[in-house]
């Protein structure tokens, strides 16, 4: 128990009696009488501070007096009250809770506050909140101090990257760099989490993406409030034009990789490491992908070769409508496995890129090729494709020995993969049926065939 530090209320009956019956009472014969009858031999000292009691601004402490056992009792503004407690010379200050109080020892042996200023009564306190769960044993005097939190005001603005501002309606047009609104928050709510949605209803087609502590948008609000000391806080709120779906987290990118064939627009909101996760790769690519310069990782898809004469790769066919752009793709394995007796054409990032189709700044950082062949199996091309770069990527070829044509079950053009990939084959040497190793790194090639 930590004695003369405490700044505790009552909770039992006795206790709350005891001072409300001291408004009609003389101190005295009388207080000594309450005290021995009801065994009211604790006491709590509650220190106003910066406020005051019951309304008058002279009244800066209250002592209850305790039977050993009780708790104490929450006052406040918004509390149970045992005599109010407010602010009135200035309404812009939120009670935000009692603190246990700052004490020191006197001459006499005596344990008592530290004053910030003696005159008006207001102690200093310490960083520890009251603990309510206690109780109060006897001859225990505990000492609690008032904290004060200033009001103080959230700006949301607008990062917004329309033309003409965001159309709330009723003429009202917020253009990017200006405040959507005002909110004002105390002490209690500075924990919260940041939920506190601007309450605004574009008329505008757009997207809500993430709230911002910075006007570039780079770092999201996931702290709780910070108090600035009386300056309001900016929180940027960024909108998109149009409508998207947005990237956040690896389960967000189930949905993506299911309709990349849809005319679907996604916005990458951040980087977004995928876990190791396994996707089946797409036959065409008709969706709108703004990575908004972040990078998606560390994922896998794969492919089973059942048809002869198809071609294959990350995203297949790019269609004319198509748009990727600012975005790296980083440490991603594409995953081929042949069936018995099929043929194919294997590619990296596409098969091919209609006319019309949008890639700006797409990069592959690290990625790998694998193919597993069967009995049978032919791949007449395995390459890259044309697409804008730059990539890395390593690629990985497995398959058994066809011991009765002594040569190996892919077939192959070498030269075209030595003009236009720089990749070439070797078979291993020492052991005829073992998978054949990792091949040859890829540097980063420009473009490809």
């Amino acid at each position: 128990m930590r004695k003369g530090m405490k700044t505790k209320l009552a909770v039992g009956l006795l206790a709350a009696a005891s001072v409300l019956m001291l408004g009609g009472c003389t101190i005295g014969d009388t207080l000594d009488g309450m005290v021995e009858e009801h065994n009211l031999r604790s006491t709590i000292t509650y220190y106003a501070n910066e406020g005051q009691f019951d309304g008058n601004v002279e009244k800066k402490v209250k002592t209850l007096y305790l039977a050993p056992g009780s708790k104490a009792l929450d006052i406040g503004n918004n509390k149970p009250t045992l005599g109010s407690l407010s602010v009135n010379y200035n309404a812009d200050y939120e009670f935000g809770g009692w603190y246990y109080i700052q004490t020191t020892t006197n001459a006499n042996g005596e344990t008592v506050p530290v004053y910030v200023d003696e005159a008006k009564k207001i102690v200093a306190l310490t960083d520890t909140p009251v603990d309510f769960s206690d109780t109060i044993e006897a001859n225990e005097n505990w000492q609690f101090g008032a904290k004060w939190f200033k009001k103080e005001m959230i700006d949301f603005v607008l990062v917004y990257n329309g033309v003409g501002g965001l159309d709330l309606g009723a003429g009202n047009v917020v253009q990017s760099g200006e405040i959507l609104l005002e909110y004002s928050y105390n002490g209690e709510e500075e924990a919260k989490k940041p939920t506190l949605a601007p309450e605004v209803s574009p008329v505008s087609e757009c997207t809500f993406v993430e709230y911002y502590l910075d006007a570039a948008c780079t770092i999201p609000w996931v702290s709780p409030v910070e108090r600035t000391g009386g300056e309001n806080r900016k929180i940027y709120v960024k909108y998109i034009e149009g409508d998207w779906e947005l990237l956040k987290e690896k389960s967000d990118m189930n949905m993506f990789m299911r309709r990349v064939s849809g005319n679907y627009k996604y916005y990458l909101v951040n980087d977004i490491d995928c876990g190791g996760a396994e996707y089946s790769i797409a036959e065409e690519f008709k969706a709108t992908l703004e990575g908004n310069g972040h990078t998606l990782s560390n994922f896998t898809l794969k492919k089973t070769v059942d048809s002869s004469e198809k071609r294959y790769a990350m995203f297949g066919d790019i269609r004319a409508q198509a748009v990727m752009r600012n975005i790296t793709f980083k440490e991603i394995t594409v995953a081929y496995t042949f069936q018995t007796n099929k043929n194919a054409s294997l590619y990296f990032f596409c098969t091919s890129v209609e006319n019309g189709a949008t890639l700006e700044n797409v990069v592959i950082e690290g990625g790998a090729v694998k193919v597993d062949l069967k009995t049978g199996n032919s791949v007449y091309n395995l390459g890259i494709n044309a697409s804008t770069g730059p990539y890395s990527y390593e690629l990985y070829v497995f398959g058994s020995y066809d011991a009765s044509t002594e040569e190996d079950v892919y077939e192959t053009d070498e030269a075209f993969l030595a003009a236009n990939t720089g990749i070439s084959f070797a078979k291993d040497a020492e052991n005829e049926n073992a998978d054949i190793a990792p091949m040859l790194q890829v540097p980063k090639l420009d473009t490809a065939n």
